[in-house]
């Protein structure tokens, strides 16, 4: 847990037929990015872990975006609070930009709201409810109502839902040894 800067860029913006979902047109935008301090908490994969998971066909990154949008959908069951209160990195796990392997949480709020604080003390028990979300759910390649997120800036891009599996049991190991091997 700890004090995190988030960035905001708008590159452009993308129009959708409502009826079919299809894109038809995409303009580009050069706007300042919006810049705020918040509060954070994140769970690193470590890198034994995720140069195996690589190594065995898994998309960390996908994985990882997939995970923190189930973790970020149990929230207010968890918390009391809304979803749309937290934020992840969905950008930089898209575009693979990230400087080690993990799952970060934020503030969406300036300063911070308290939700990161509260979240340091029940990350295992999220991550727990967030494997049995995925893997409950009868969807081949993850949807709403799994690891899709209505609040993902990136549309979802970059999410895969056997890898949020493996990713999640993998975060899980250390905390909770028989239940992994079971």
């Amino acid at each position: 847990i700890g004090r995190v800067r988030v960035r905001l860029t708008v590159d452009g913006y993308i129009k959708i037929w409502q009826k079919t979902g299809e894109i038809f047109e995409e303009a580009p935008l050069s706007l300042p990015p919006y810049t705020y301090d918040t509060r954070g908490v994140w769970v690193d994969v470590p890198e034994v872990a995720a140069a195996e998971l690589v190594e065995s066909g898994v998309d960390v990154d996908a994985g990882l975006h997939a995970a923190a949008h189930a973790v970020c959908a149990l929230l207010p069951l968890h918390l009391r609070c809304e979803a749309g209160d937290v934020g992840c990195e969905c950008d930089a796990l898209r575009k693979r930009a990230l400087r080690s392997k993990r799952l970060l949480l934020f503030d969406r709020g300036d300063g911070g709201l308290g939700i990161s604080q509260r979240v340091h003390g029940r990350l295992a028990p999220l991550l727990r409810d967030a494997l049995r979300l995925i893997e409950g759910c009868g969807c081949s390649d993850g949807c709403w109502c799994c690891v899709h997120s209505s609040k993902c800036l990136e549309y979802n891009a970059g999410t895969d839902k056997a890898a949020a599996v493996a990713v999640l049991r993998r975060l899980l190991e250390p905390v909770e040894p028989a239940a992994a091997a079971a």
